[in-house]
């Protein structure tokens, strides 16, 4: 439990905290001057749009520079942060515009692009895969595959991957992509069919299963017969081991216990 002076020394810290936010605020209720906490400001201002500047030139690139600056003022004073790290910024960011409801005319892609951008950056943080764990096995539908700890399944309404300071969508466009860091340590992204994204979405969250399960899930969803899948199964499943997406295959018998050391 806190003393007194420890109350009021965090009190004062919100208090200063608010005061670089928001300018409105008098200094005399931190009794710093106007001028120390426009220097904190612009310190703290600055740290941040270049923080999210890096994280996405394509959106910084593209919007014209007020917009861009009123983003970041608007996430600046509205937004309470719950991640501590700074890396993580960037989604906090995302999470800001997407509950908000935000939506920037001529921009009406802006947040299918920010989650895209965002992508790159949780593929690079993602946690390690076993070194020895890149396979090379040929792969058959009775193995059970694992995927990398990096993968991310997208599906937007535009065509987030051509965007760019030459092309802007002008009408949506259904796109399916995924995002993963390869056994190289590069982001690299693959474009997806609807069913093909299905299946590796159901790769992604539904560990454990071999590929004749995931396979006969995929058809139930599809509503077609198992059989008519399997060809399309194996091709993609080769895609994946070879783009470094699928780190291992487990054996069906025993993929349990090993199984938790890609947990």
């Amino acid at each position: 439990m806190m003393d007194s002076d420890e109350v009021a020394l965090l009190q004062l810290q919100r208090e200063f905290a608010n005061c670089i936010r928001s300018p409105e605020l008098s200094e005399a209720r931190v009794g710093v001057s106007a001028s120390r906490l426009a220097v904190y400001r612009k310190l703290f201002f600055n740290n941040i749009s270049s923080g999210l500047g890096h994280a996405f030139p394509v959106i910084s690139g593209i919007l014209p520079g007020d917009i861009w600056q009123q983003m970041l003022q608007s996430f600046w004073q509205e937004h309470q942060a719950t991640e501590p790290q700074y890396s993580r910024l960037a989604g906090e960011f995302v999470s800001w515009f997407k509950a908000g409801g935000h939506v920037i005319e001529p921009y009406p892609w802006l947040g299918d692009m920010l989650v895209w951008e965002l992508a790159e950056l949780e593929a690079m943080l993602a946690p390690d895969d076993s070194p020895s764990a890149w396979v090379t096995d040929v792969i058959t539908l009775g193995m059970v595959p694992v995927v990398t700890h990096s993968l991310q399944v997208y599906a937007f309404d535009y065509p987030v991957n051509k965007i760019g300071a030459n092309w802007l969508p002008q009408d949506k466009q259904a796109t399916c992509l995924a995002c993963f860091r390869t056994p190289e340590l590069a982001i690299d992204f693959l474009k997806l069919t609807p069913a093909s994204a299905v299946l590796l979405e159901m790769l992604r969250t539904q560990s454990g299963l071999t590929g004749e399960d995931l396979v006969c899930d995929l058809a139930a969803r599809l509503d077609l017969a198992a059989a008519d899948l399997a060809d399309f199964a194996l091709g993609f499943f080769d895609e994946l081991v070879a783009r470094g997406i699928i780190v291992d295959l487990l054996p069906a018998k025993n993929h349990q216990a090993r199984a938790a050391v890609h947990t």
